[in-house]
């Protein structure tokens, strides 16, 4: 299980909402190329992509006219101050 961490600055700050992470799912179910895409500072976009790169290689790969293929996918991270 991967646990998100609220950065100090970000608390400190009172920063709060989405990290938009890019990534491409290869034919063989791997997440590569992370990417932010948009992201708030504060070590909210460095806590979102390590989160995203700690996430298991065990993705079902995209199909085009029923062939295997990588697809590109934004995964949004959400950060609240609770």
């Amino acid at each position: 299980m991967v646990t998100l961490r609220y950065p100090a600055d970000a608390r400190r700050f009172g920063t709060q909402g989405k990290v938009l992470i890019s990534v491409i799912i290869t034919k063989d179910g791997r997440i590569t190329d992370e990417t932010v895409e948009k992201g708030l500072g504060h070590g909210l976009d460095e806590e979102a992509l390590r989160v995203i790169q700690q996430i298991p290689d065990e993705w079902i790969p995209g199909t085009v006219n029923g062939e295997t293929t990588d697809i590109k996918m934004i995964i949004p991270v959400t950060f609240r101050l609770g």
